[in-house]
C-alpha cells in the first residue's frame, strides 16, 4: 500500500524511525543474549516463546508508574521473562539484556537507506529508550540525524503521545495542527504505527519479516500508509512519493 497526498500537500517532508527493532535488528539480539542462558536453568531453547515473553514483559515495564530509565526495564523485563519462562534467573544474570544491548546487530539495508533518505530530506529517530544507550547505537550507524527523541527526554515510553509531541515540538517545520508531511516509521504497530496515527502522521511499516513466527513485540494488527520490508525499500518509496 502506498501513502496517498492530497493535491494541496508538500508531500513527505520528514520521515522519523522507530530504531530497534527497525533499524536495528533486536530480536536477534535479545535472543543471542538468552537462549545460551536457557541451557544452564534446563528450560528449552525456543525463539518463539522468548520473544513473545520478552514482548509481554517489556510492554508491561514501560506502562509502570513512575517512569523507570530504559536500563532498568531491560533488567525488569529479563526478571518477568524468566518467571514466565518457568525459572528464577541468578542475580548476575538480570542484566543479560542490558550487558549485551550494544552488541544487538544492525540491518544490513539500515545504514545505506537511512543515508540515502537523508540526503534528500530530514530524518529522524524517536526511541523508547535511554539517552547513552542510543547514542552508543547513533554512534554505529554514523548517519546525520535532525531530530532525537528518546524516552527518557519525555520520561514515558510510546505508545504515550507524549514522545511524539515533544517531536513535534522539535520540528519546527510542521505547522501547527497539521502533520501531512510528516512520515513515521516503525516495525511495530503496538509502539510506534497506532500512536502515530492518533497523532495524525502518515505511517510506514517496515515489516522485517522473519520465520520465528513470534515477534518482540505485542501483536497489533494495522494498515500502514506505506509498506517495506526494509529501510532501503522504504527509502526507494518515499523517493517515488517526492518525484
Amino acid at each position: 500500500m502506498s501513502a496517498t497526498w492530497g493535491v494541496d500537500s508538500p508531500g513527505i517532508q520528514v520521515v522519523t524511525f522507530d530504531c530497534y527493532g527497525t533499524l536495528v535488528d533486536w530480536e536477534s539480539g535479545i535472543l543471542s543474549a538468552v537462549l545460551p542462558l536457557l541451557s544452564d536453568y534446563g528450560v528449552e531453547q525456543d525463539s518463539r516463546r522468548v520473544l513473545e515473553a520478552f514482548a509481554r514483559a517489556e510492554a508491561a515495564i514501560e506502562a509502570h508508574a513512575p517512569f523507570l530509565r530504559y536500563s532498568e526495564v531491560l533488567r525488569r523485563t529479563f526478571v518477568h521473562m524468566a518467571k514466565d519462562l518457568g525459572f528464577t534467573p541468578r542475580p548476575e544474570d538480570a542484566g543479560v539484556l542490558l550487558e549485551t544491548f550494544h552488541e544487538w546487530p544492525i540491518f544490513s539495508d539500515t545504514i545505506g537507506g537511512l543515508r540515502r533518505m537523508a540526503s534528500r530530506l530530514p530524518i529522524g529517530v524517536i526511541s523508547n529508550v535511554d539517552d547513552d544507550l542510543l547514542a552508543h547505537t547513533l554512534g554505529r550507524l554514523d548517519v546525520s540525524f535532525s531530530l532525537v527523541v528518546t524516552a527518557e527526554q519525555v520520561g514515558a515510553y510510546k505508545p504515550d503521545l507524549r514522545v511524539f509531541d515533544l517531536a513535534a515540538e522539535r520540528l519546527g517545520r510542521i505547522e501547527p495542527g497539521s502533520r501531512q508531511g510528516w512520515l513515521h516509521a516503525g516495525q511495530s504497530a503496538f509502539h510506534d504505527l497506532v500512536p502515530a496515527r492518533k497523532f495524525g502522521l502518515a505511517t510506514a511499516h517496515v515489516t522485517r519479516a522473519n520465520s520465528r513466527g513470534a515477534s518482540a513485540v505485542p501483536e497489533c494488527p494495522f494498515d500502514a500508509d506505506m509498506v517495506a520490508a526494509t529501510v532501503m525499500g522504504l527509502a526507494e518509496s518515499v523517493e517515488g512519493q517526492r518525484t
